[in-house]
């Protein structure tokens, strides 16, 4: 640990003068002592304001000058100042946000003595509040609350709708957190006729771990009583007002309780039943600026969520490539996978140790689900190139090739083959990539019938442009990703894999996007993450070209004769059937 007293003997020496100076000039200072506190120099101030004492400690952080000092009461006392935190440090002209070396202590002392002077006085002396500089983020407001509740612009908009004295049923869901809680409101159903006034979809049900039922108040309540409710007496007694018995409508579950004035200042609670006792909880808005379903993606990518995608392979690769779809939008996905989810795959996967003991597949589901709503999903638990049942196979190929666009992330030749060959006889797009072992870098390629060569034959280009290197493509396991290069055995780290992950979702999105307007020049890539192999540096990236290779090759024609007995043939097989 560096001490800048001890460094920087110039400055000081200067704050020396500058306080002994102000010592002597001020009406306001009347004794200066120095200490250390916490190995931090600091010194001790007595003030006098208004005919009362004020003890202060001012610190120098170790950083200083670099960062703000700090000015707080010896006993950490709270002032009665509106610009206290709660750790008893007084918030004053300067702090983190507008801090620079050139402001002296001095100067931070005179403004917590004029903060003392205008906001604390004595007697019955009516001081105007001190104007505040700050505007706190939504996290600093919230980080002592630890219930919540999540108010968005379109439940703002349409409390603004109800009528001016409305009684509403609403529904909740909750997560309960061990650091926090969120309370989110699902419906709000006007009481008189029971027309549902509302409705949202924010929380997906998954991840919800209560759900319930309440009532909505707005009429005009003062503010200051709903700013005074602060127990469960207090708060039935505003909602007898209204004809509300809380223990009666709430019975054995517990309930939530919305009340705002006419001028839209809303208090909400959470009542829960512990030991046959009514619990209040208040609940802090947390008031998004957006609304939930709104989008913050490129408008290129609006259409995904009509379009189907098929992955092989819920590994560490193709985890990570499944999450970001969804995030991008897809919402139909058909995953094959027979893996289980291991504690040794944690350090490169997507899924945690919640997971582990599941099929990766499952665990993969459940993560998408909890990411938002309209899914649709096929899973399987099934090895294609493995002994399984043919028609188990079957429908999975099935499957598959009725998907939009295909993706192997299994690094595995035969998954290649089987899936190359599903594309090609489909007609449908297909991407797959392989992080090379020891992870020093990964080869992206896809296929777009009409467009790129069939997948066996990019293939043959790869395996022919690595030949052309004189170099041989370094191997590994296939979920290990290990491999020895000068006598060192390297292995793929979680970056490693999400980097080759990354560029091949960017792939697959300029895929489904719109196949004809392509950001990509070529269609297959070597991305290098280390100096080694056929790459120069990190992030090396080598194109191969491949548009030489497309086929326009024409099937053969057959005769009409030979035609016409086909059509016999399937006629008469259909009208059996």
């Amino acid at each position: 640990m560096r001490f800048w007293y001890l460094e920087d003997h110039a400055r000081l020496a200067a704050e020396r003068e500058d306080l002994e100076r102000l010592q002597h000039k001020s009406i306001y200072v009347q004794s200066i002592e120095w200490v250390l506190i916490d190995g931090q120099l600091a010194f001790k101030a007595a003030i006098r304001v208004n005919g009362r004492d004020y003890p202060l400690e001012f610190i120098y952080p170790n950083l200083f000058p670099h960062v703000p000092p700090i000015v707080r009461p010896q006993d950490k006392i709270v002032l009665g100042s509106g610009h206290q935190y709660l750790n008893g440090t007084l918030c004053l002209e300067w702090g983190p946000d507008n801090w620079r070396p050139s402001v002296t202590g001095v100067q931070v002392l005179e403004s917590a003595i004029r903060l003392l002077r205008a906001e604390i006085p004595t007697g019955n002396v009516y001081v105007e509040s001190v104007p505040s500089r700050h505007r706190l983020t939504l996290g600093q407001e919230l980080r002592t609350s630890k219930w919540r509740l999540y108010v968005s612009v379109q439940m703002l908009l349409n409390l603004v709708r109800l009528p001016h004295t409305t009684l509403a049923r609403i529904k909740y869901s909750l997560i309960k957190r061990p650091d926090s809680a969120l309370a989110v409101i699902d419906e709000i159903a006007a009481m008189r006729d029971g027309i549902t006034a509302w409705t949202s979809e924010v929380l997906p049900k998954s991840v919800c771990t209560e759900s319930g039922e309440g009532f909505l108040i707005k009429a005009d309540i003062a503010s200051e009583v709903l700013k005074n409710i602060s127990d469960t007496i207090s708060l039935q007694r505003v909602l007898e007002a209204f004809g509300i018995n809380m223990k009666s409508a709430m019975g054995s579950r517990p309930a939530v309780f919305i009340l705002t004035d006419a001028v839209q200042y809303l208090r909400a609670f959470y009542v829960d039943t512990v030991s046959g006792q009514s619990k209040l909880y208040c609940l802090a808005n947390l008031i998004s600026p957006a609304d939930a379903s709104e989008r913050r993606l490129p408008t290129e990518l609006d259409s995904l969520v009509n379009v189907s995608v098929g992955i092989v392979g819920l590994g560490s690769m193709g985890s990570k490539i499944a999450l970001s779809l969804a995030r991008s939008g897809v919402r139909q996905f058909t995953l094959v996978d027979d893996d289980v989810f291991l504690p040794e795959n944690i350090c490169r996967h997507a899924l945690d140790f919640r997971d582990v003991g599941s099929h990766k597949v499952d665990s993969i589901k459940n993560a998408l689900l909890r990411l938002g709503h309209g899914f649709n999903f096929r899973t399987y638990r099934a090895n294609i190139t493995e002994q399984e049942s043919t028609s188990y196979l079957a429908e999975i190929l099935d499957r598959l090739g009725n998907c939009d666009l295909l993706i192997d992330a299994t690094a595995s030749p035969r998954v290649f083959n089987l899936l190359s060959h599903v594309s090609t006889y489909c007609s449908k797009p297909m991407v797959w990539s392989e992080v090379f072992a020891g992870g020093i870098g990964g080869l992206i390629g896809r296929s777009r019938p009409g467009i790129d060569p069939d997948p066996q034959t990019m293939r043959l280009v790869f395996l022919g442009y690595v030949d052309e290197q004189s170099e041989s493509v370094p191997s590994g396991e296939v979920n290990d990703y290990t491999a020895q290069f000068n006598n060192e055995v390297l292995s793929a780290s979680d970056a490693d894999v999400t980097a080759i992950a990354s560029h091949t979702t960017r792939l697959i999105l300029d895929t489904l996007a719109d196949a004809t307007c392509s950001q990509f020049p070529q269609s297959m890539y070597l991305v290098g993450l280390r100096s080694e192999w056929l790459f120069g540096a990190p992030f090396h990236t080598i194109p191969i070209e491949t548009d030489q290779f497309v086929s326009d090759q024409v099937p053969a024609a057959m005769s009409e004769e030979a035609l016409r007995d086909l059509d016999a043939f399937l006629k008469a097989v259909i009208s059996r059937s």
